[in-house]
C-alpha cells in the first residue's frame, strides 16, 4: 500500500513514555501549522496520517472522536501510542446529559448549618452554601 511506504516502524522510543516502545514515525508531509503528518488519497483530500493508521489497525472512528498521542510525538502513527477520546465539545454535551440523569433532585439537598447565612440556590436549582456543608438526603428523609 502506498501509505505504508511513508511509515518508519523503527522510530525512537519516546522519552516521556518509554513503556510504549518505539514510535512509528510518519515520513510523509507534515500538516502546515500543527506538525501532524498528513496523507492525501487519490481524491486529493488530505487526512491526518495517525487517524488513517488507527482506522487501518483498529477500525473507523466515530464522528467527534479525536486521537490523543500518549507518546507526545506528533509525527507518530503507532496506534498503540494513541488514545481515542471524544472532542471537548462532545465531552461537554455528554457531561451535561449525564449530569441531568444522575444528579439528585434539588429537594434531595439540605443545608446542614447556617441556612440564614446567605445560602442560595445555584445554577440548575442546586444549593450553594457559602462555607456550609451540604448533606444529600436519602429518599426517606426528603421532605414531602
Amino acid at each position: 500500500m502506498r501509505f505504508m511506504q511513508y511509515v518508519n516502524r523503527d522510530g525512537p522510543v519516546p522519552v516521556a513514555a518509554p513503556h510504549l516502545g518505539p514510535c512509528w514515525i510518519w515520513q510523509g508531509a507534515p500538516k502546515k501549522g500543527n506538525g501532524y503528518g498528513q496523507f492525501a488519497w487519490d481524491s486529493g483530500r488530505p487526512e491526518y496520517a495517525h487517524r488513517i493508521m488507527w482506522e487501518m489497525e483498529k477500525g473507523i472512528l466515530a464522528p467527534g472522536v479525536r486521537l490523543r498521542h500518549l507518546c507526545g510525538v506528533k509525527m507518530c502513527v503507532n496506534p498503540g501510542h494513541m488514545e481515542a477520546r471524544p472532542s471537548k465539545a462532545r465531552q461537554e454535551r455528554e457531561m451535561i446529559s449525564t449530569a441531568a440523569l444522575t444528579e439528585p433532585e434539588p429537594s434531595a439537598y439540605r443545608f446542614t448549618a447556617g441556612d440564614d447565612t446567605g445560602s442560595t440556590m445555584g445554577s440548575g436549582g442546586l444549593p450553594v452554601a457559602r462555607g456550609n456543608p451540604v448533606e444529600v438526603l436519602t429518599p426517606e428523609l426528603r421532605p414531602t
